[in-house]
């Protein structure tokens, strides 16, 4: 709730269009981060720490 109170109170807008060139980029962007962060997480995955 604390959270939502500090949202100022505005109608949710909705997107008319979207420009493709834009998407495309960023979608390409989060899926490459995606892919490296699994590549480079699966070897210590299941390792056990323990301080």
């Amino acid at each position: 709730m604390a959270i939502q109170s500090l949202r100022r109170y505005e109608p949710r807008r909705l997107w008319d269009s979207l420009d493709m060139a834009i998407n495309k980029d960023k979608l390409e962007g989060a899926m490459l981060a995606c892919f490296a962060g699994c590549t480079l997480g699966a070897p210590v995955e299941f390792w056990e720490f323990h301080s």
